[in-house]
Order: structure tokens, then sequence, then C-alpha cells
């Protein structure tokens, strides 16, 4: 489990990955410390590929072969009806992550989603949609 790991997400609603560019958003992990059961990391998004820009931290638990943890990003960004990536203050939302090992414990595939919020663009509030997708990460050690 302790270790690099990388891997990509996707959106389910397909307009938003067609806005993105790219067929996933590519990300590197690094699980600094595990227990058994809860561990701790960094997680850093390859902007190119549409992830979110800055290095940020991951904290979950992990039962059998099943794992859950909350990605936080330090910076949040929203995209646009174009296509246009915005960088607004604050720190992204939590981003929630589940997933089922394979039978050798170095590949995870699973879901994610953010919660709906409210975000300021140009001064306004604006709803930010309940977002999911699916995500798949392998053991790079």
């Amino acid at each position: 489990m302790k270790g690099n790991w990388k891997g990509y997400y996707t959106y389910d609603k397909k307009s938003l990955q067609s806005r993105i560019g790219s067929s996933g958003t590519y990300f590197e992990l690094t699980i600094t410390d595990f227990d058994g059961k809860q561990f701790t990391g960094k997680v850093e998004d390859e902007e190119e590929s549409g992830g979110t820009p800055g290095i940020g931290t991951v904290v979950g638990t992990k039962r059998n072969n099943e794992i859950s943890f909350i990605k936080k990003m330090p910076v949040k960004a929203v995209m646009d009806q174009g296509g246009d990536k915005y960088i607004l203050r604050g720190k992204h939302p939590d981003i929630y992550y589940h997933g089922i090992f394979n039978g050798n414990d170095k590949i995870i595939e699973g879901t994610w989603r953010i919660k709906f919020g409210i975000v300021c663009l140009a001064g306004f509030p604006v709803p930010m949609l309940p977002t999911k997708g699916k995500f798949r990460m392998e053991m790079a050690d």
C-alpha cells in the first residue's frame, strides 16, 4: 500500500470529459504513512490532461479489499461551459474516492465524487453541481 501510485480519473458526464480535451486526467499519488488501516499521502494531478494545479493531500482507510480516501487540493479550479479553466481563491472542494483492489493489491479501480457547493465567479455566487466519475491507479514501485 505504501509507496508510489500512478493513475487517471475520468468524468461520468461525457460533455465534461470532452471539454477537458483528454481521455483521462493523470495523477501521481504517494502514500507516505500506512498503519494497516489508515493512510496519508500526497497527490499531484497532471495539469496538461486537465488536472487541478498544486500538490494535494490524501487521507483514507483500507478495509479488506476496499479503499476510501479524501483528496484535498490547495487550489480551487473550475471549468466553464466552453472548457476554459478558472483558478479561484481558496481550496478546491474535497473529492471523495472509493475503490476496490484487484486480486494482487497493485491495482485499484473505483469512483470519485464532489458534492454540491457554491463558488464565487467574477464576484457572483455560482452553484457547483455534484460531479462524479471513475478512477484507476496502480502501484508504480
